[in-house]
């Protein structure tokens, strides 16, 4: 399995376990519990922690700086991780999977102050609380 740099992504890299399709699922989690959606966080979780790929040290660096940021701070935050992406070593996917993740979710939260940003935002954290919960628990 090799790094493609023309399309971005890992050769012979299998099917997604989060797809684009559940975006809206994750960015709505903390009104509806959706017992697939968690299974789905927790396999992600599970297989790219594998081999200390994120360390949760790294994690909860992310997630204060994403907590804390208001909604016209965060499409500042995806440089911030293409940054940490370009700083970490290439065989450690476990971790651009995820920095590529957050980054597309961010993608999806608008900056406008309306209530339905700010509803996608807490979605987003509460994902990113699971994350870190499901990395707390496969951390050898």
């Amino acid at each position: 399995m090799g790094y493609d740099k023309r399309n971005n992504n890992y050769k012979n890299k299998q099917e997604p376990i989060i797809s684009p399709e559940d975006y809206a699922l994750i960015l709505n989690m903390h009104k509806t519990v959706n017992h697939a959606l968690i299974n789905k966080i927790e396999k992600f979780v599970r297989v790219n922690s594998q081999k200390k790929h994120i360390t949760t040290s790294q994690l909860r660096n992310i997630f204060r700086d994403v907590k804390d940021a208001s909604l016209q701070e965060l499409p500042l935050k995806r440089p911030k991780l293409a940054y940490i992406a370009g700083r970490t070593d290439k065989n450690k996917i476990g971790m651009h999977n995820l920095l590529k993740l957050l980054d597309n979710l961010l993608r999806k939260i608008g900056v406008e102050n309306i209530p339905e940003n700010h509803e996608k935002h807490k979605g987003f954290l509460a994902f990113f609380e699971a994350v870190l919960a499901y990395h707390k628990y496969y951390d050898k």
